[in-house]
């Protein structure tokens, strides 16, 4: 118990500290994944899902762009090939921007390597869990909408050109050359999250951006069920979470991952000897089925793999590319005397979920106690309503919503509910506005108009904004703001 309110000081400083808008990034700059040669042959062809070619080769629900240098025309058709298969994988909302750069990597038999240019606290984003980091591609998925940059893409992808590259689109590699969309699926698939904070000094081992784990982290446990980011089972920054990290037997296990995976949970790639940008970030390369084995950390000679597989979906499907999002638009402070008021949610979900189990917790005295409505939809589609009666004048109402998916997941809005809720205030109002100027510090002689911007917020609404002045000592003046 001590350790977890230790845990929890820390988040809630590290929340105070760091900007809770999901448009403040924390720039990345570090390699986030690796994929290597392998030595060995391995003639297979695994064909694209049957979602790609439901879609004829067209684009497909999600959008994916690739900005390229240095890539030939044959170089470009089998990424562009990668692509579509990921547009016609990924859900409708799903918006991924990439970096691509030709060019030769140094170190020996990397393929290629990838980078996530951002992460984005669960908190700012109303993740499932708000106590964790996310890739931008990913946070920007859960948020709908977009936090970085276009051009800057949210992940970097180096593809090495010193590699002798089977650049056609058919599958057919030769045994002397390695498969360019496979790797560039296996990286990109990184990029979207497919990727651990795990480290190791081969004393002790740790995680996280200030402990705050990576999502991805937080699915790893032992052959025990004990989840590494558990720290009343391993403490961060511990030489029995170094054990854990190069014990060989670690595992993916999630809610969707235990849907759709017969084991229930898929082996991770765990060798005695720590690899950053390898080492847990892949499925294990020995137990793994070949029609998985896209995120295996070797890819061998003739391989061809045009499908992700239903774990390594799975995968990404707990991580967050299958969310659910709660969608409100909060009423302001009012200073009616409301008998009730009137709650509405719109529930935006890449799977179904459960009618029944949409509601609010709602409380008038900060939380010290609370309660619970469940909603319902007037004319049968994703919009939910309900009804809270208002017990007094001057009261503060503070709520939030949940609602459970397919795969009994709680997502709730706003998803850190032990810091952040939704707040009315139905009494007289003793907030005042807050006016932001900029002041323009000179003016030349030529100048005959003068523009003044100001903005201006109120927790009721504004209804009018003025400007008050005078032309050097001449009478005082009144001109009302547009």
């Amino acid at each position: 118990m001590k350790r977890f309110f230790l845990s929890f000081i820390i988040i809630l400083v590290i929340c105070l500290v760091l900007p809770l808008k999901a448009q403040d990034l924390i720039r990345n700059s570090s390699v986030t994944g690796i994929c290597y040669a392998g030595k060995k042959v391995n003639r297979i062809y695994i064909p694209p899902p049957e979602e790609f070619f439901s879609k004829s080769g067209k684009k497909g629900n999600a959008s994916v762009t690739i900005y390229y240098s240095g890539f030939s025309d044959l170089a470009k058709t089998a990424m562009e090939k990668a692509r579509l298969i990921l547009e016609a994988m990924l859900p409708a909302d799903a918006k991924v921007t990439i970096s691509a750069s030709w060019e030769k990597i140094s170190t020996d038999r990397v393929l290629a390597n990838s980078s996530i240019t951002g992460y984005v606290g669960g908190w700012a984003v109303n993740a499932l869990n708000p106590v964790a980091i996310y890739p931008v591609a990913l946070a920007e998925k859960i948020w709908g909408r977009s936090i970085n940059d276009d051009p800057g893409g949210d992940m970097l992808l180096t593809i090495n050109n010193s590699i002798n590259w089977y650049l056609g689109t058919d599958g057919q590699t030769p045994v002397t050359k390695y498969d360019l969309i496979t790797v560039a699926l296996h990286e990109i698939c990184h990029g979207l999250g497919f990727f651990d904070s795990m480290n190791t000094d081969g004393t002790i081992g740790w995680y996280g951006s200030n402990s705050i784990p990576m999502i991805y982290d937080t699915f790893i446990e032992n052959n025990s069920g004990k989840r590494l980011t558990d720290t009343l089972a391993f403490l961060n920054y511990s030489a029995s979470l170094k054990n854990q990290i190069t014990g060989g037997h670690l595992y993916f296990n999630g809610p969707v991952l235990s849907h759709y995976a017969s084991g229930g949970k898929a082996k991770l790639w765990a060798p005695s000897v720590f690899d950053a940008g390898s080492s847990i970030s892949h499925l294990d390369e020995d137990s793994t089925l070949k029609e998985n084995s896209l995120m295996t950390p070797y890819i061998d000679l003739g391989e061809a793999i045009h499908d992700p597989g239903k774990l390594t979906f799975s995968i990404l499907g707990d991580l967050g590319w299958i969310n659910t999002r709660l969608v409100h638009q909060a009423p302001k402070d009012t200073e009616e005397h409301l008998a009730d008021i009137l709650l509405s949610a719109k529930i935006e979900s890449d799977t179904s979920y459960n009618r029944d189990r949409v509601g609010v917790v709602f409380s008038f005295n900060n939380f010290s106690s609370s309660d619970t409505l469940f909603m319902t939809s007037p004319n049968s589609d994703d919009i939910f309503n309900t009804i809270i009666n208002i017990p007094s004048y001057n009261t503060e109402l503070q709520y939030y919503f949940f609602v459970e998916d397919h795969f009994m997941r709680i997502f709730r809005s706003p998803s850190f509910i032990e810091l952040f809720r939704y707040k009315i205030y139905i009494g007289t109002d003793t907030v005042k506005p807050v006016i932001s100027h900029t002041r323009v510090k000179y003016y030349l002689e030529t100048i005959d108009t003068i523009s003044f911007n100001a903005a201006a917020v109120d927790n009721i609404g504004v209804d009018s904004v003025y400007l008050e002045y005078k032309v050097n000592n001449g009478t005082l003046n009144y001109l009302g703001l547009k």
